[in-house]
């Protein structure tokens, strides 16, 4: 089992990690042989308790714990709200304010797919413009509750999904040919197209909560993946928004 884990921070109760997008955090349900996280760790960090998950698709910060005492004051501080997650997400279309706060509770199907549903679960969401290009957005995105797909789902429900979301968007994959807009490209015949991006433009970029055992607050982030960079450049060299005439 092979990962490209970076670890951000460690001490002899917590684990700070960067999760790579298309790796699992935790065992599947259903196949529980599939690479993760988890197993990757405990064969490195004996011990090492999940406290919380992020999407496979999904890379940025995670926290583990690595005793019972600090698994129990994580526990509590993710039932409790207390943790503030920060997100940056790379989202269709041109937001008309700066700043916003979503409140539409989430219901799930059968399926496990999401919807606001006003039987959900009450959740919310805040939201900031970081930049603005044309036709696209980042954002800066902090979760208040902790809804499974939560962030995907209420920026569809706003109408400005992510950029890449097979599942609540409108493309799986993000090409160069999507993004420029001026010229032409000329592929070489039989050359497989690649994407910018492949996966959900979502990273979990800081998260911010109480040391378990000292007390004080701690902070950490996660770097940006090389395919969430290589789309921004991208961005801002060929989406830059219109100029008013």
């Amino acid at each position: 089992m092979s990962f490209d884990v970076k670890v951000v921070f460690k001490d002899e109760d917590i684990l700070c990690i960067e999760k790579p997008a298309g790796s699992l955090s935790i065992p599947d349900r259903y196949d529980p042989s599939k690479k993760n996280i988890y197993h990757y760790l405990q064969n490195r960090h004996p011990g090492v308790m999940p406290v919380h998950r992020l999407d496979k698709d999904t890379s940025g910060i995670m926290v583990w714990a690595l005793n019972e005492q600090a698994h129990r004051s994580l526990n509590t501080q993710f039932a409790d709200r207390q943790v503030i997650k920060h997100y940056l997400a790379i989202v269709h279309g041109n937001m008309h304010e700066s700043h916003g706060k979503i409140d539409a509770a989430i219901a799930y199907g059968s399926s496990g797919k999401g919807m606001v549903n006003r039987k959900g679960k009450p959740s919310q969401t805040s939201w900031r413009l970081v930049e603005q290009f044309r036709d696209f957005a980042l954002l800066e995105v902090t979760p208040h509750t902790g809804r499974t797909h939560q962030i995907r789902i209420h920026l569809q429900h706003i109408g400005h999904p992510l950029a890449v979301d097979a599942l609540y968007g409108q493309r799986s994959a993000l090409y160069a040919h999507d993004i420029k807009t001026q010229g032409k490209f000329n592929y070489r015949k039989g050359k497989e197209l690649r994407p910018l991006i492949g996966r959900h433009t979502l990273h979990a970029s800081r998260l911010i909560f109480l040391h378990p055992v000292t007390g004080s607050e701690v902070s950490f982030t996660a770097g940006l993946p090389k395919d969430f960079r290589a789309l921004l450049n991208q961005l801002e060299k060929w989406r830059k928004p219109a100029k008013p005439e």
